[in-house]
């Protein structure tokens, strides 16, 4: 039960720069255009440094082979989870934005800090691959449930700074090309903003949130349950079926930075593509804070379930 009691111990410290953004938004001393500009930093500059920095790595045998099973996990969970939300949506009558809310997840800020944290910095490269996979599908497959075939927008997936830095950092990786140790120690204390503004900037969000809005819809309910426990905790007992093990004998803990993106709130992504399809952005916008709100309580768990798979 150690991960998940460091996954507690972290998640509460996010918990507190929460707070801090919300009581700051309360005492009306920053608002949702703060927000939106700490955003900015991270999206633009804090998570790039993050990902070129993670892949200044030695290419080594050990590495490659990890990269590609981070790759080959991140693959095969997304599209089950797509399989899922297909499984349930006729039952549950899912809408294309509940779809998508119950699909993909936070595999930036959220998942990157609890890595980094729990696992060691070295194993933050191992997200990556989840992330890129994930803004690809965001693009593609997202945009063809919200508007059909016509809105599919592979133009928006390469003009995203997450993917130009995973570029880059794949060309220094596979290059073997470092960076000069004064770029690499500025780099290096800017990814250190990472958990701050990325929790403070969801702080102020819900600070300035309708938050009867937010606990009085029982669909809210419903899809953070399907995002937060049903969906990660079939995927993990799917995964505990296969004979992973013969992969290689810590497939299980190489497997957890895809596990904890799997148990991540609903991706921020997801408000992004409702407005550029200009479709129930209010909701898109209460499901993620919503689920960001609950996984203070269930990605924990479902870390501890995940241990008692292992």
């Amino acid at each position: 039960m150690l991960l998940s009691l460091l996954i507690a111990e972290n998640i509460a410290s996010m918990l507190i720069m929460v707070l801090c953004g919300i009581a700051l938004a309360k005492a009306g001393l920053l608002d949702t255009g703060a927000a939106k500009m700490l955003s900015t930093v991270s999206v633009f500059l804090i998570m790039p440094c993050n990902i070129i920095t993670a892949f200044q790595l030695e290419k080594t045998p050990q590495v490659m082979d990890q990269l590609l099973l981070a790759t080959l996990a991140a693959v095969f969970i997304q599209l089950l989870l797509i399989g899922l939300s297909f499984l349930f949506k006729k039952p549950l009558r899912l809408s294309a934005i509940e779809q998508i809310s119950s699909t993909f997840g936070n595999s930036g800020i959220i998942a990157l800090c609890l890595v980094r944290s729990i696992m060691g910095d070295e194993y933050s490269v191992y997200v990556f691959p989840y992330m890129m996979f994930q803004i690809m599908l965001t693009w593609t497959y997202s945009m063809f449930l919200m508007g059909g075939r016509e809105k599919i927008n592979l133009k928006t997936f390469f003009t995203m700074p997450t993917v130009y830095a995973i570029l880059i950092g794949l060309f220094l990786f596979f290059g073997g090309i470092s960076l000069p140790p004064f770029l690499l120690n500025t780099m290096t204390e800017i990814k250190a903003c990472t958990g701050p503004v990325g929790m403070i900037s969801i702080g102020l969000i819900i600070g300035a949130a309708d938050l009867k809005a937010l606990f009085s819809n029982i669909r809210i309910f419903i899809i953070c349950l399907l995002k937060l426990i049903v969906f990660p905790a079939l995927v993990m007992l799917i995964l505990c079926l296969l004979p992973l093990e013969h992969i290689d004998p810590n497939i299980w803990f190489l497997l957890l930075p895809s596990i904890i993106c799997l148990s991540a709130p609903t991706a921020n992504t997801v408000t992004t593509v409702a407005q550029f399809c200009d479709t129930e952005i209010e909701y898109a916008s209460i499901l993620n804070l919503t689920s960001v709100v609950f996984c203070i309580i269930t990605m924990p768990a479902m870390i501890a379930f995940y241990e008692l798979l292992m």
